[in-house]
């Protein structure tokens, strides 16, 4: 199975952003590349990276 790769964009740690981690973390196909504080570091990273996933 093709990995995946995905991206979590959120300003401030949260239990929320925590347990999308964790569920991320449970699908053998996706790799989470980086957690990216706003949208200018995630738009970094898809200029850098193929990302199949933003969430």
């Amino acid at each position: 199975m093709k990995i995946r790769k995905c991206i979590i964009i959120t300003d401030y740690e949260t239990k929320l952003n925590s347990s999308i981690q964790d569920y991320i973390k449970k699908i053998p196909f996706l790799e989470i590349i980086k957690i990216c504080s706003d949208y200018i570091e995630a738009m970094q990273i898809l200029g850098e990276e193929k990302i199949s996933l933003i969430s």
